[in-house]
């Protein structure tokens, strides 16, 4: 099945997952709420291109593509966010 379509993947290290394994339980949540709140902050443009890539129903542009998307995230949550 080589030419299927996947969408994207990641790996996480064994030492990435020690790390996380190794924050208090507070932490972790406060990660994970920090996490949904930037995916929420989002406009729904920017959701519905993610969910595309993750479906593999379009590819990504260029080498650096996901930096890009990163920092356009980034941008968006602390200017939404500043004062909180």
């Amino acid at each position: 099945m080589e030419g299927r379509k996947k969408g994207f993947t990641y790996t996480v290290s064994k030492e990435q997952l020690d790390e996380y394994r190794a924050w208090s339980i507070e932490r972790r949540l406060k990660w994970l709420f920090l996490g949904n709140k930037l995916r929420k902050s989002l406009p729904q443009k920017t959701i519905e291109i993610q969910e595309s890539f993750r479906q593999a129903k379009i590819e990504p542009a260029g080498e650096n593509w996901h930096l890009e998307l990163l920092e356009q995230m980034a941008g968006r949550f602390i200017k939404r966010n500043q004062g909180v």
